[in-house]
Order: structure tokens, then C-alpha cells, then sequence
């Protein structure tokens, strides 16, 4: 046996610093790989192992101007998850430029809990032309997750605002 090994073995102190050595760096693996699977899920986990939206769709073909824009979504969360909903109304107002965004709507939801599929409606509460006009909603969903986002977007059937 050479002497520094022979120091190493028989020196109470290099026996601690090395104990203590494998001790932190097994506790800085323990803290990380939990971590590291988390982010591994978040990365690779497909959008439909936490929700789907099959439609976002007018609730009518023809709204009056003036009228509330109400929408029915089609939609399932498999598993609770907070979801942001960004909605952009593009129209074309008739007027020669044709089709454009016209106004904007997000809402941020804490936690969604889990649902079957099924249709709800709701109503578009950002800004609605006041000429007669061909639109369509754009709906983009965003699962938050800690380490990573889920999108899914949406664009739903033409309608006319009369």
C-alpha cells in the first residue's frame, strides 16, 4: 500500500471529509432527480394527458349588433390543471380591408378541476364590432405547469354579427 493511501485509510480526519463528500453529493441526487423526473414529465407529457378541447364554436350562426357574443366549448380535463384561455376575435367589418384582429380576451384560471367531456357555454367579454361584420374566435388554451406549458389552439367556425 502506498502512503497516501495508507494516509488516507488511517487519518480520522480524511475518512470524515470523505464520508461527508459521498454524504452531500448523495443528497444533492436525492433533492435533483425528483426534480429532474418532474421536468422530464412536463417536457414530454402530450397536451392530451391534461386536457382536450375538441370546439370552441359560435352558439349561433348570426348575432345581432349589440348582442353579447355567447360560445360553446367542447372540452374534457383529465387532470386539474391550471388553464388560461387567450381569445382573439378576428372580423372583417366589410369595409374593403378584410379579415383582422379586432379585439382580445384572457382569462387565468387557478385550477380547473377535472371534468368529463362535455359543452359549456360562456360568453366573449372583449370588445364586439358595431358594423355589420363576418367573424371567427381563435382560442388559445395554455395548461400552466411548473416546469413547462401545454398549448392547444382552436379556430372556431365563421359567424356573422348583423
Amino acid at each position: 500500500m502506498n502512503d497516501s493511501v495508507r494516509e488516507l485509510i488511517t487519518n480520522p480526519i480524511n475518512i470524515l471529509k470523505a464520508a461527508f463528500s459521498t454524504l452531500l453529493i448523495s443528497l444533492i441526487l436525492l433533492a435533483t432527480i425528483p426534480t429532474l423526473v418532474k421536468v422530464l414529465e412536463h417536457t414530454y407529457t402530450p397536451t392530451d394527458y391534461y386536457f382536450v378541447y375538441e370546439d370552441v364554436s359560435p352558439a349561433r350562426d348570426v348575432f345581432e349588433i349589440g348582442d353579447k357574443l355567447v360560445f360553446a366549448s367542447t372540452s374534457e380535463i383529465i387532470h386539474e390543471t391550471r388553464l388560461i384561455w387567450n381569445d382573439t376575435l378576428f372580423c372583417d367589418l366589410h369595409d374593403g380591408v378584410g379579415m383582422r384582429h379586432f379585439s382580445f380576451k384572457n382569462t387565468d384560471r387557478e385550477l380547473v378541476p377535472v371534468r368529463a367531456m362535455s359543452t359549456k357555454l360562456w360568453q366573449y367579454n372583449g370588445d364586439v364590432p358595431d358594423v355589420p361584420s363576418t367573424c371567427y374566435l381563435e382560442s388559445v388554451i395554455t395548461a400552466k405547469l411548473q416546469y413547462s406549458n401545454k398549448i392547444q389552439k382552436i379556430i372556431g367556425l365563421p359567424f356573422e354579427i348583423k
